[in-house]
């Protein structure tokens, strides 16, 4: 199991349906960050990265976790050919 923590804004776009109050995949809404609970949906334009310091961790056998260090740094993705 991987865990990814980081740092997000204040507000950011929940991925829902206000009616329903359920997710969803096409209609975003600016919101509390807070208020998001833990497996929602969120979003952002392509080419952006609102989240800080993403990394990530794997959960040993003995219950405890491995830091593997930055998803992604300086928010850079390096493609090679």
């Amino acid at each position: 199991m991987t865990i990814l923590e980081g740092d997000i804004p204040v507000k950011t776009y929940r991925g829902f349906n206000p009616t329903t109050g359920l997710d969803s995949r096409t209609s975003f809404y600016l919101v509390d960050s807070e208020t998001i609970p833990m497996g929602a949906r969120i979003g952002f334009h392509t080419g952006e990265m609102p989240i800080d310091g993403l990394r990530s961790f794997t959960r040993l056998s003995n219950g405890r976790y491995r830091y593997n260090g930055p998803v992604i740094p300086y928010k850079t993705i390096q493609a090679s050919k």
